[in-house]
């Protein structure tokens, strides 16, 4: 597909998510404003590489892009949330084999790849769809527990893959779910609340933030407890490791995790500091901390912001 210059100094355009790949550099969904009011169906997605910007526009509300290090190669995967599938290759964004499996009903949120290959998507109901990089996509059923099933609707926001090839997956109503051994179970959460993000760190713990300013840290099938926070009931939108620190995030400020308590960010001097968040997202040498209208980018000293939009 051929890309073209995006020009982020035209209004009515709003980020979405992103992974960023270095310093500066990166990959990010967009929505236009008027078509998302309009509840057109479309993104745009995009290849930052310092000042220049290009991407395509494609007809797919794409939610979720992660990058996966394949035979040395470092590819990136955009989400559609009907299925649709975009592959970068570190040059250009290519249609990829979209999930069209009638247990897929449009309400994709993440996907994930494991150690053993496989490229995992999740989202409403209760299954899960499973690729390896030469086949085709198969319906993994998770089957869920007869407390769940009261729900008429069951939401995965979140999977988090594990170096033996099992995954996690978080969602609505504190639901938590592992699957290993070609089987799941049901995590034993202390919440009823939503789970709307989820990060490993590197002691092994698994940390999640929700509603209500919910956070969990854990691992296993019930080793869970809540962390302390003391300082906002909003919505936890964010969450991510860098560099042995744990970040969170609402709509509009950033927090950190400070010796099991939730705390407010001591920023530098020389810092921006974010007026918009929603997700944030790490490669080995930064974070980017995405809202609607700002990209804020932070390297272990400060947090530096890459764009506003209009």
């Amino acid at each position: 597909m051929q890309m073209s210059n995006v020009n982020f100094t035209n209004p009515g355009i709003s980020f979405v998510t992103g992974a960023p790949i270095s310093c500066d550099t990166g990959l990010l969904i967009l929505s236009i404003d008027e078509l998302f009011h309009d509840k057109e169906p479309h993104s745009l997605l995009v290849v930052k590489d310092h000042d220049v910007t290009n991407g395509i526009l494609v007809s797919s509300n794409c939610c979720d892009v992660i990058l996966a290090n394949e035979g040395g190669n470092l590819n990136g995967y955009f989400l559609g949330e009907d299925g649709g599938i975009w592959f970068y290759n570190g040059n250009t964004i290519e249609a990829s084999d979209p999930i069209t499996s009638n247990k897929n009903f449009g309400a994709l949120r993440s996907q994930a790849f494991s150690s053993n290959s496989y490229h995992i998507v999740a989202g409403g109901g209760n299954t899960a769809f499973l690729k390896k990089t030469t086949s085709e996509w198969k319906d993994q059923e998770i089957k869920m527990s007869q407390d769940i099933e009261q729900f008429k609707y069951v939401g995965f926001e979140k999977i988090v893959a594990l170096p033996e090839g099992s995954f996690y997956l978080f969602g609505w109503h504190g639901i938590g779910i592992l699957f290993a051994d070609n089987r799941s179970t049901r995590l034993d959460l202390p919440t009823n609340l939503d789970i709307y993000d989820a990060v490993l760190t590197n002691d092994g713990f698994i940390y999640t933030c929700g509603d209500q300013g919910t956070i969990l840290r854990g691992r296993g099938l019930n080793d869970w407890s809540i962390i302390n926070n003391e300082i906002t009931g909003d919505k936890l939108w964010g969450i991510c490791s860098f560099e042995g620190r744990t970040f969170v995030c609402s709509m509009n400020s950033i927090y950190e995790i400070v010796d099991n308590e939730l705390q407010f960010i001591e920023y530098s001097e020389f810092s921006d500091i974010p007026s918009f968040t929603y997700r944030l997202k790490t490669c080995i040498d930064c974070v980017w901390s995405i809202g609607s209208k700002q990209l804020v980018q932070y390297d272990g000293s400060d947090w530096r912001e890459l764009m506003l939009l209009s």
